[in-house]
Parts: structure tokens; C-alpha cells; sequence
């Protein structure tokens, strides 16, 4: 808390300066055409603005469009052809207070002529001033505090972030107000093919290679979000008996993996967890079908069309979550149960109707939502 407060107090103290070199560079614009997007979000959050990344190339391919978000959001957008660079949040000379500061000085060094903070966020609208960029997009809404609304009236374009707003909606409107026309909803995640081929002998080491599998994504990141284990076990149970698919069991927590296993009892159960990230990818594009709560890889799945089934529990289904079609279901809550976490409200703190809308999906919903998608798997 001290070193977001000692950041902001810097950031009004240095504001006539970046006001200052803001419209001297707009007077004096970078000949080489570069933007910054700023996206601090999850790993989910970050393939779902790929149609952006899109959009504003193929508006003008001669800019080179460069991203800042945290790290594993930086692994799943590797090698997408339209960006430039990937300016990692969580580097070592970015951390702490005296990092933090240097990548201040980073920003007002890159010299962007156009800066994009794609959804509402003090910190992110503190450096998109620090990029002092003659053009700079800043978007409110959310729980957004007093100090970020007051460097909000700083940016020369605005936009509004309301719940309920569909975020490939929200980002066209972003694309729109910097000129580029909208682009087909389509998130993208990009492998090269040594990663493919990484994950392909790791599919043949266990035997699955040709093989139609299940993989089931047992964490979401966030405690709140997640679905209790003994039902994941018994969706594996009716996959086996029912369909004699392979189940593949992923997670970012090993221990979690090794209960699940324990609890199926069945070779069938395959450890794919602590995969690097991209290898995973690369595993989850053979898959058959893809399971999970409303997490960062049933984005990945959904990128590369794998027939998938989002167990959407408290989050808000008209905003990220992917559009229901013959590959994709939404298992919901019952209708009386109300979300209660947002894009730009990421629910932390457990509550009744969070818990609520989890325990209400059953193993019978899930197994209907499976059936339902057997015929294009």
C-alpha cells in the first residue's frame, strides 16, 4: 500500500512535466508509429483481447504495437503476428518500489504515440500518464478509486466499462475510437512448431497420442471460482464408463492433480499438470473436449475451437465467458442465483451467493452439457 501511495503522490507531483512532453510529442510525433495496450489481467482476460491485438494492426500494419501485462499472460501471447513486443510486468528490474520507478522512466524513454489501458485500473491509467503518449485511451468503471478517476481526466480519449458489457463488444468500441474497423469474434492463441511437437512427445510418453481424451482443469486461479473436486472425479467416472474417453487432470497445484488421481483410481487419469504453460496449449489443442470453471485455459481451448463446456458459477455469463455455440455450453447456475464477480470486478472475497452459484451445478448438469457436445468432438 505504501508504494502504490508513495507512486501516485510521484505521479501528481510529475504530472505538469508529463503534461508537458504529452503535447510537445504531439507536435513532435514519433515517425515509427508505435502504441502501447496496457492489459494486467489474467491469463483468460489476455486471450480474450486478442481481436483487438487484430483489429489495430490490420487498421495499420505499420505500427508496432507493443503489450505490458503480467507474466503468464505474456507466455500465451508468444509469437502473435500482430504485436511487437511484450513488456512483462513481473520482470526482476521491475519489482519492487525502485522497479516500479524504473519502468516509469521506461515508459517515458519508449516514446508511443498512442497508449491504451483496456479496462479501468488506478495503476494501469498511473503509467499509461507515465508514457506521456500524444494520444492516450483510459477506461473507467469497476471500483475504480478517487485518484485513478482524477488521472482518468488526464487522457485525450475515454470510454466507460459498465457490468453486463461484453468484452469483445467493449474492445471493438476501443478499436472504433482509434479508427480501426471492428474484427470477427475470434480469440487467438498462436504455437510454433516446436512447442507443438514438445507437447506432441509428451502426449506419446503417456500413450495418448491418436487417442480421444477429456482434459479436466481442477483450479481457476481464484479459491472462489472453483468447483469441488469429488464432482470433477465423478464427471472423469461417467467419461470413462460412458464414452471410454481418456481423462487428462490439469492444474497449476500438483497436490490437487495427485488427489484427483487418488480419488479416481484409474491409470485413465493422467497427470497433465505442472505443464509449461505453452506445452500445455499444445496438448489442450488435440483435446476431444475441455472442462472447467471460468478460467485462463478454457480461453486457450476456446482459441483453438475445442468443444468445451465452462462451468461459469459466480461469474457474469454476458461479459467474457465464450458465446454458447454447437462447441461451447454454458452450465448456469439456477436463474434465481445471481452473478457476483465481474471483468472489472474480480469477486476475492467468498459471499453466500458465490458459494450458492458453485454448489448448484451439479454432476448431472455437467453430463448432460457432455452429451450434448459429444457429436462434434
Amino acid at each position: 500500500m505504501f508504494r502504490i501511495l508513495l507512486l501516485d503522490s510521484l505521479t501528481i507531483l510529475a504530472l505538469p512535466f508529463l503534461l508537458f512532453i504529452s503535447w510537445w510529442r504531439r507536435r513532435h510525433p514519433n515517425p515509427e508509429r508505435r502504441m502501447l495496450i496496457i492489459q494486467l489481467g489474467k491469463i483468460g482476460d489476455m486471450v480474450c483481447t486478442t481481436p483487438l491485438f487484430r483489429a489495430l494492426h490490420e487498421a495499420d500494419p505499420t505500427c508496432a504495437i507493443t503489450i505490458m501485462c503480467l507474466s503468464g499472460p505474456a507466455e500465451i501471447i508468444k509469437e502473435n503476428p500482430y504485436l511487437s513486443g511484450i513488456l512483462a510486468l513481473h520482470e526482476d528490474r521491475f519489482s519492487g518500489l525502485r522497479g516500479r520507478i524504473t519502468l516509469c522512466g521506461r515508459l517515458l524513454r519508449d516514446r508511443y504515440n498512442v497508449t491504451v489501458c483496456v479496462l479501468p485500473g488506478t495503476f494501469n491509467a498511473l503509467l499509461g500518464l507515465w508514457s506521456c503518449a500524444p494520444r492516450k485511451l483510459h477506461v473507467t468503471g469497476g471500483r475504480i478509486g478517487p485518484i485513478g478517476k482524477f488521472f482518468h481526466l488526464f487522457f485525450t480519449d475515454r470510454l466507460s466499462y459498465e457490468r453486463g458489457t461484453r468484452t469483445y463488444d467493449h474492445y471493438m468500441n476501443i478499436a472504433k475510437k482509434l479508427g480501426a474497423a471492428p474484427t470477427p469474434y475470434k480469440h487467438e492463441v498462436f504455437l510454433t512448431e516446436a512447442e507443438q511437437r514438445a507437447a506432441d512427445e509428451w502426449m506419446e510418453q503417456k500413450k495418448i497420442t491418436g487417442k480421444r481424451y477429456t482434459i479436466l482443469s481442477l483450479t481457476a486461479g481464484n479459491v472462489l471460482k472453483e468447483w469441488p473436486l469429488d464432482r470433477f472425479i465423478e464427471v472423469a467416472r461417467f467419461l470413462l464408463e460412458k464414452y471410454n474417453m481418456m481423462v487428462l487432470f490439469s492444474s497449476s497445484d500438483m497436490d490437487r492433480t495427485m488427489r484427483a488421481r487418488m480419488m479416481l483410481g484409474s491409470e485413465q487419469g493422467i497427470d497433465a499438470g505442472g505443464l509449461p504453460l505453452r506445452v500445455l496449449a499444445g496438448v489442450i489443442k488435440r483435446a476431444s473436449l475441455f472442462i472447467s470453471v471460468d478460467t485462463g485455459p478454457l480461453y486457450i481451448a476456446h482459441a483453438f475451437g475445442v468443444p468445451l463446456i465452462d462451468i461459469v458459477g459466480p461469474v457474469d455469463p454476458k461479459e467474457q465467458p465464450p458465446m454458447e455455440s454447437e462447441r461451447v455450453v454454458l452450465v448456469l447456475p439456477p436463474s434465481d442465483i445471481h452473478p457476483t464477480s465481474f471483468v472489472a470486478e474480480t469477486l476475492r472475497v467468498s459471499n453466500e451467493e458465490q458459494r450458492r452459484a458453485l454448489d448448484a451445478i451439479k454432476v448431472e448438469d455437467l453430463q448432460k452439457a457432455i452429451q450434448k457436445l459429444m457429436h462434434v468432438s
